[in-house]
C-alpha cells in the first residue's frame, strides 16, 4: 500500500519545487549537494532549508550525499571522511526532522568476488548498527539503503537481515535496477520483500541514470 508520494523534481528551483508539492499534499524529497561542503557552508545550508520548509506541512525525506564515498573503506582516510560527510547529513535530517533518509548501499562490481562482498557486508553491518544506535534510537527516522550498482538484490537483503532493524530499511530505485540489474523491479520487490519502505520512481533509456 502507498503511504505517501514525495515529490523531487529535477530541474526546478527549491522554492518552485516546495510550492509543486505543497500544493498537490504531497512530501518533499530533498537532495543534498553531490560535491563536498565544509560545516561553515553546512551550517548556512542547513538555515537555509529550516527557513524553506518552515511552513511546510508535508513529510520530508533527504538523499544524502554519496559521490567518492565508501564508509566501508579498508583506506582508513577514506572511512574517515565519508562518515563525517554521513554525519553531516544525519545533523541536517536531524534539523529538519525528516522522515526518510537515504543513502546509496555503496556496494560496487569491485566486491562481486565473495572475500569481498564478505568484508563489505561485515564492514557496513558494523557501520550501521553504531549509525542507528549513537543518532537514530528514539526517533521516528527511517534511513533507507538505496540500490545503485547491484545486479541483484542479495546484497541489499543480506544486509538489512543482519542489522535488522525497523529503521534500517530498503530504498528500491527502479531507474538504477533499468540500468544496472539482471532483475526486473518486480524482482527486486519480491527479494526484498518487508525491507521496502520506499520506491524512486525515475526512468531513463537503460544507457545512462539521466533520471528523465
Amino acid at each position: 500500500m502507498i503511504d505517501r508520494v514525495f515529490a523531487a523534481p529535477k530541474g526546478d528551483s527549491l522554492e518552485e519545487g516546495i510550492a509543486f508539492a505543497g500544493s498537490q499534499g504531497l512530501g518533499y524529497e530533498l537532495q543534498l549537494p553531490l560535491y563536498p561542503v565544509d560545516s561553515e557552508v553546512m551550517q548556512a545550508e542547513t538555515q537555509r532549508f529550516r527557513e524553506f520548509f518552515s511552513e511546510f506541512a508535508g513529510p520530508l525525506a533527504l538523499h544524502g550525499p554519496y559521490e567518492d564515498l565508501n564508509v566501508a573503506s579498508l583506506d582508513p582516510d577514506i572511512a574517515r571522511i565519508s562518515r563525517q560527510r554521513y554525519l553531516q547529513a544525519i545533523d541536517l535530517a536531524k534539523a529538519l526532522n525528516v522522515r526518510y533518509l537515504i543513502f546509496h548501499s555503496q556496494w560496487n562490481p569491485l566486491h562481486a568476488a565473495k572475500y569481498a562482498t564478505k568484508a563489505w557486508l561485515s564492514r557496513m553491518t558494523d557501520f550501521w548498527e553504531e549509525i542507528l544506535a549513537e543518532h537514530f534510537e528514539g526517533t521516528q527516522t527511517v534511513v533507507l539503503i538505496e540500490n545503485f550498482l547491484e545486479p541483484v538484490p542479495e546484497y541489499i537483503v543480506k544486509l538489512l537481515s543482519r542489522v535488522n532493524s525497523s529503521q534500517l530499511k530498503a530504498c528500491l530505485d527502479i531507474g538504477h535496477t533499468n540500468l544496472f540489474s539482471q532483475c526486473s523491479p518486480l524482482d527486486w520487490v519480491r527479494e526484498l520483500g518487508p525491507h521496502v519502505a520506499y520506491i524512486q520512481a525515475h526512468n531513463n533509456g537503460g544507457e545512462l541514470d539521466s533520471h528523465d
